[in-house]
């Protein structure tokens, strides 16, 4: 079987993962295929979630950028028109 990780926080997590994808390969328990078939819908589903959240705080970036510089831009004409 291919590696394929969760997206998880740190090193030993990722072991715990692989450890137990092993083990229960290993196993030849009847409800392990079921097991691990949930498991790769479960990293499907984890890696999509994944993208979308990267894709959304991408859009919140930008949004906050284009806040931002309509800020600057109204203190701008706040302080031309008092110099009027």
């Amino acid at each position: 079987m291919g590696e394929r990780l969760l997206p998880v926080t740190t090193p030993t997590q990722q072991q715990d993962v692989i450890g137990e994808q092993e083990t229960m390969e290993g196993r030849g328990d009847d409800r392990c295929p079921e097991l691990l078939d949930k498991l790769r819908a479960l990293e499907d589903e984890n890696i999509a979630l994944a993208l979308a959240n990267d894709s959304q705080r991408e859009a919140y970036e930008h949004c906050l950028d284009e806040v931002a510089t309509h800020v600057v831009q109204a203190l701008l004409n706040q302080k031309t028109s008092r110099k009027l």
